[in-house]
């Protein structure tokens, strides 16, 4: 791979912020801690174009993610190019997933049910990440 260029760059950086929102929405938050620990799963977000991307693999509520493209992921997210991946995933709606899709930007391969469930993950790790100070206030008695 040569340079990348600017749309690589906020494509690959989007996907670190998948991985820190991971990471720090299972230390932040114990629901997040314990979804994490339902499945194990290897999911790939990639640029096809480029042949850019990242994956992060769950096993036991651990959390590992690598740069590259792994060799056999349980589920996909297929972008047509790192914008469309940066655009999409920045939207961050079901609006844009499905936009996208209809224009042939972005496609899945592998378990759907296990992408939902990923998503899932992600989505409450990343509502963990938006508003951090309701983990920490304190619950009337008797709830």
């Amino acid at each position: 791979m040569g340079l990348y260029n600017a749309d690589d760059i906020k494509f690959l950086l989007t996907l670190r912020g998948i991985c820190f929102a991971l990471r720090w929405g299972r230390v932040l938050n114990p629901e997040v801690k314990k979804l994490a620990k339902e499945n194990d799963l290897i999911v790939q977000f990639k640029a096809e174009r480029e042949d850019i991307g990242r994956y992060y693999i769950l096993r036991g509520g651990k959390l590992e993610s690598k740069k590259g493209i792994h060799p056999n992921p349980e589920f996909s997210w297929v972008f047509s190019d790192a914008k469309a991946g940066f655009d999409i995933l920045k939207a961050g709606s079901e609006e844009a997933v499905a936009q996208g899709m209809m224009e042939q930007k972005v496609r899945f391969e592998g378990d759907m049910d296990r992408g939902l469930w990923f998503n899932n993950v992600v989505k409450a790790a990343g509502d963990t990440l938006k508003k951090p100070g309701e983990i920490f206030k304190k619950k009337p008695a008797g709830e």
